[in-house]
């Protein structure tokens, strides 16, 4: 992938030297080094969290009743609730 965008990063000189030396040890760029890390920590993170929410949800067993109307009346009546309690919060300020 051709890289198009370019950041400034300013780092105190302890941590720049240690970047250079790390980078050295690894023959490779401060900057590689930094774009590795974006993409671990950030990236490579987002990514894992994704695939344990699809992972959890796949693995769960739903009990979805027979009979749609009872199911769509009942989360029709705790709509309603929630916003009769809604009205009756504000309205007790």
């Amino acid at each position: 992938m051709a890289l198009s965008k370019r950041v400034e990063v300013l780092f105190d000189q302890e941590k720049f030297s240690y970047l250079e030396d790390l980078a050295r040890r690894q023959k490779t760029s401060v900057g590689n080094l930094i774009r590795e890390a974006v993409t671990m920590v950030y990236m490579d993170a987002d990514v894992k969290k994704r695939q344990e929410a699809v992972q959890w949800l796949t693995s769960q067993e739903f009990d979805f009743p027979d009979d749609w109307d009872a199911v769509k009346k009942e989360l029709e009546e705790e709509r309603y609730q929630r916003i009769v309690k809604s009205v009756d919060e504000d309205a007790l300020g």
